[in-house]
């Protein structure tokens, strides 16, 4: 009869036990990475979103509160900051600036980021 050699508790790993485990983790590593930065792109586009939203309905209260004018599109961002429209000019997540584009009547409302909106 074959007797099975007991393993020492200060036995390590086999190298072959090491590489299958390296192998395995780097399977999980590759299938997970794509969705992680599919994730993030998700995320950055949303909050950009998010503060175009924000900035507009900054504007609409604006105009609300001011007989309907509207701040000059230069400036528009600082000055509602400065009247405390805004708490703080909203920043893009990937670094982008906004602009703002008020039509002449008032009525159409554009607020632009030059990363996300550069190719529009």
């Amino acid at each position: 009869m074959k007797r099975r050699r007991s393993r020492n508790p200060q036995d390590g790993f086999t190298l072959i036990e090491l590489l299958i485990v390296i192998a395995i983790m780097g399977t999980f590593l590759m299938l997970a990475l794509p969705t992680y930065k599919g994730a993030v792109a998700n995320a950055q586009n949303q909050s950009c979103k998010v503060n175009k939203r924000m900035v507009i309905t900054a504007l609409e209260v604006y105009a609300a509160e001011n007989g309907g004018a509207y701040p000059a599109q230069a400036t528009a961002l600082t000055d509602l900051e400065n009247k405390g429209y805004l708490r703080e000019v909203p920043s893009c997540p990937l670094g982008g600036t906004y602009s703002v584009e008020i039509s002449s009547d008032g009525k159409k409302i554009d607020v632009k980021c030059s990363r996300h909106d550069a190719s529009s």
